[in-house]
C-alpha cells in the first residue's frame, strides 16, 4: 500500500491503501491527517501525532525511515498493525513523502501464537514454568525495593493418576482446567497461578504486608481458601 503526503495531509494513495484503511475512494483519502488514520496513542504509549512528527523529522534528515505503526481503519475503527517506510520525495517540484505500508496483522497473530507456546500451558492457558520463574524474578526485585513480603504455594492434586487411569485423559484434562479456574478465582489479578506440568500447580502471592508474621498469616489464609475451593465437588462432562 502506498500513500503520498506532505507534512500536513494525504495527497493521494493507491487502491491497496484505500482497502487497508477502509476508504471509499481517492477523494475520501485526500486531505486526511495522521490523527484521522491512527488511534490517539500508539502501542509504545506515545501519542500518535507528536510521535509521527518525530519520525518525519528523521525522514527529513536521513531521507528515509522505517518503523512500526498502528493504523486505524476509517470504516469500522479497527486497528491495523503495520510496518511503514517513509521516504522523502519531490512532487511537482515540492517536497513530499511516500509511505510504503505493509500490513502486519498475520505476523502479529503468528508472533502471539509463538509467545503463547513459549510461555503458557496449552491445556489450562496458565503461565508455564518458564514464565513463572520470570515473574518470580521480577517479584523478588520488587520485594527488595518495597520491603513487602510475598509467598509461593506449591500444590499437586491427590489421587490424580488413579482418576486419569480410571476415567481417561479427557476427564483428567477437564479436572485440570477446572482446578486452574478455581485457583485463579482465589487470588488477585496481580498474583500468578502457573502450571508446572501434570497435576503440579504453583501460586505466587505478591505484595503482602511489610511484617513477616502478618505476611505469613495472610499467606496461610489464602492457602486455606485454596484448599477449601479445590475440595468442593467437581462436575466433569466429556462432550
Amino acid at each position: 500500500a502506498l500513500i503520498v503526503f506532505n507534512t500536513r495531509q494525504v495527497l493521494d494513495c493507491n487502491t491497496a491503501a484505500l482497502k487497508m484503511l477502509g476508504l471509499d475512494g481517492h477523494g475520501a483519502a485526500r486531505g486526511l491527517q495522521v490523527n484521522d488514520l491512527s488511534p490517539p496513542v500508539q502501542p509504545s504509549g506515545r501519542a500518535s501525532v507528536p510521535l509521527f512528527r518525530d519520525y518525519l523529522a528523521v525522514v527529513r534528515q536521513a531521507g528515509r525511515h522505517r518503523f512500526e505503526w498502528m493504523l486505524r481503519r476509517c470504516d469500522n475503527g479497527l486497528d491495523v498493525p503495520a510496518e511503514v517506510t517513509v521516504s522523502a520525495i519531490e512532487l511537482d517540484a515540492e517536497p513530499a513523502m511516500l509511505a510504503t505500508i505493509r500490513d502486519l496483522t498475520e505476523r502479529k497473530v503468528y508472533e502471539e501464537k509463538i509467545h503463547k507456546l513459549a510461555f503458557y500451558d496449552a491445556l489450562t492457558d496458565l503461565p508455564n514454568r518458564r514464565l513463572f520463574f520470570d515473574r518470580l524474578s521480577q517479584a523478588l526485585a520488587h520485594s527488595e525495593r518495597s520491603g513487602q513480603y510475598g509467598a509461593v504455594i506449591y500444590l499437586d492434586l491427590d489421587n490424580f493418576k488413579p482418576l486419569n487411569d480410571t476415567h481417561g485423559h479427557d476427564v483428567g484434562d477437564l479436572l485440570l482446567i477446572e482446578v486452574a479456574e478455581r485457583l485463579k478465582g482465589c487470588v488477585r489479578e496481580m498474583d500468578t497461578v502457573a502450571r508446572f506440568g501434570g497435576d503440579e500447580f504453583v501460586v505466587m502471592i505478591n505484595e503482602l504486608s511489610l511484617g513477616k508474621p502478618q505476611s505469613l498469616a495472610e499467606a496461610r489464609l489464602i492457602a486455606e481458601k485454596i484448599r477449601h475451593r479445590l475440595a468442593e465437588p467437581y462436575r466433569l462432562t466429556v462432550k
